[in-house]
């Protein structure tokens, strides 16, 4: 797979507040509020300093969720964040 993808991992280290997001297995990206009865990240206090900054065109998954199929493609959303967790990475017609 590295051979036509790259892996991305921007990280949120300006603590911005971005919007915070989840992946399921029936929608893909979602917002993290909608995921968990309205309470994100920020909300319980984690540090999304960590968190990684999302753009167009990007593929999300959770190693310990991916057998039940929980992968997202951002499409057209842009600055969101979701947990470090996830491995994010872009084909190579979506570099930039």
């Amino acid at each position: 797979m590295g051979e036509v993808t790259t892996l991305v991992n921007k990280r949120n280290k300006n603590n911005e507040k971005l919007p915070v997001y989840s992946i399921n297995n029936k929608l893909g990206f979602v917002p993290q509020s909608e995921q968990f009865e309205g309470v994100d990240s920020e909300d319980r206090g984690y540090d999304i300093k960590l968190y990684k900054i999302i753009d167009t065109n990007t593929f999300a998954y959770n190693p310990a969720r991916i057998n039940v199929g929980s992968i997202g493609y951002s499409e057209n959303l842009e600055n969101i964040i979701i947990s470090s967790l996830y491995v994010c990475f872009k084909t190579d017609n979506h570099r930039k």
